[in-house]
């Protein structure tokens, strides 16, 4: 979603560098110290379990790609543990109206031929675009 520098997990807030956003950023925040070592570990991502979510996903997982997704549920894990903490806090819904140097622009609709813009594409369902084959059993992977 945003390109940032560095990112910090290990520390009691996430640190970006990116000084643009700044605008995005609540006035007020709330700091609670995540503690890890009380983090719940992710679990064990047998063959079954990887096999049936690149099913879902329609997706390959390589090597690195299963280590981020562990690495995703810890930190899953971390946020879900100060859910008691921030019972009282107002969720953040937008932040678009709050920034100032990101005007929105009125629609403009341009006048275009669908069949110019479906000939992009493989998948077509009744004049409609439509997502790949879905859920086709993928080669097993035993990682």
């Amino acid at each position: 979603m945003f390109n940032c520098s560095y990112l910090f997990k290990r520390s009691t807030q996430i640190i970006c560098l990116n000084r643009s956003l700044k605008n995005f950023l609540p006035k007020k925040t709330y700091q609670n110290k995540i503690k890890y070592d009380e983090v719940e570990p992710a679990p064990h991502l047998d063959g079954k379990l990887l096999s049936h979510l690149q099913q879902i996903s329609l997706l390959k997982f390589t090597e690195k790609d299963i280590e981020n997704l562990k690495e995703d549920i810890f930190l899953a894990n971390a946020i879900f543990q100060c859910k008691d903490k921030t019972r009282d806090v107002e969720p953040l819904y937008s932040t678009i109206n709050e920034v100032k140097n990101c005007p929105t622009r009125e629609d403009m609709p341009d006048q275009c031929e669908k069949k110019l813009i479906l000939g992009n594409t493989r998948h077509i369902s009744e004049d409609y675009f439509a997502s790949p084959e879905a859920n086709r059993p993928l080669d097993n992977i035993n990682p």
